[in-house]
């Protein structure tokens, strides 16, 4: 099982579009965040609506 399938099933749909939409800037970036980044991330974009 890849990586990008375990996120996606951890993931509700919202969040996994927010995830793809700053990928590529992430791999501009050249980083690669731990799991729980990516959540405190999305948290974090939920508590702001």
């Amino acid at each position: 099982m890849k990586q990008s399938e375990v996120i996606q099933e951890n993931l509700d749909v919202d969040d996994v579009m927010f995830y793809h939409s700053i990928r590529a800037d992430l791999d501009l970036l050249k980083k690669k965040p731990k799991l729980q980044t990516i959540h405190h991330i999305l948290d974090y974009s939920k508590s702001r609506r």
